[in-house]
């Protein structure tokens, strides 16, 4: 399984397929050392990333309420795809 953790794109890049180039470059270098899978960390509150990695073919595989003490209002999320 290869990770794909922390992923940022600049406000004024967005809309402009940068999101898509990285994760396309992401599955590609997993793909190439024979990785199967993909998993992909995004929180509750980033609605918007989340919807970006269901609709690049990620599925919901695991909820952690208590992954960030410090931020109680914030749920991890973890992704992931079949490669």
């Amino acid at each position: 399984m290869a990770v794909i953790w922390d992923v940022r794109v600049d406000d004024a890049a967005r809309g402009q397929g940068v999101d898509r180039s990285l994760s396309g470059a992401g599955e590609q270098w997993a793909r190439e050392r024979g990785r199967k899978w993909l998993k992909v960390e995004t929180q509750n509150i980033n609605v918007d990333a989340c919807r970006f990695y269901a609709k690049m073919g990620c599925h919901l595989g695991a909820i952690d309420q208590h992954a960030y003490e410090d931020l109680p209002d914030e749920v991890q999320m973890l992704w992931v795809k079949q490669l």
